[in-house]
């Protein structure tokens, strides 16, 4: 399993975030709704690498600063939905699905940005996740 593979699953496997957004969670970016319905493909979860990887200790473990979007129709939706992100992560470490996270710092958040194009709003936070290199 990869990186974004482990992100992605725990962050489905986490019933909190699941119950909001299905199964919306994107690697990359979130697809936008065609046609006048630009809130069908919300609330919504698209996580990408801002930075990495970096090998620490000898080249044991590795780690890579991911940036998580939190969109919905709302601020408060996005605000929420960002909420149960940040507590996901910041008790995360151990194995997901085989993959074996050794610890996930959260940096902190980007603030609230709105989308006046697709009238989304978007609550972004950014995570540095550790791992055994040899399981990338």
């Amino acid at each position: 399993m990869k990186w974004y593979q482990a992100i992605g699953y725990q962050l489905l496997a986490t019933t909190a975030i699941s119950d909001i957004v299905g199964t919306r969670v994107y690697h990359g970016k979130r697809p936008e709704a065609l046609g006048s319905s630009q809130t069908s493909y919300l609330p919504a979860i698209a996580f990408e690498e801002v930075a990495g990887p970096l090998i620490l200790a000898g080249g044991w473990v590795e780690t890579r600063s991911v940036l998580i979007h939190s969109y919905a129709e709302t601020d408060s939706g996005a605000w929420d939905l960002a909420k149960e992100v940040k507590d996901m992560f910041h008790s995360l470490y151990g194995s997901i699905n085989g993959f074996d996270i050794q610890r996930v710092y959260v940096r902190g958040s980007g603030g609230l940005i709105f989308d006046n194009a697709v009238r989304t709003f978007d609550a972004p936070i950014e995570i540095d996740v550790y791992y055994y290199e040899d399981e990338t």
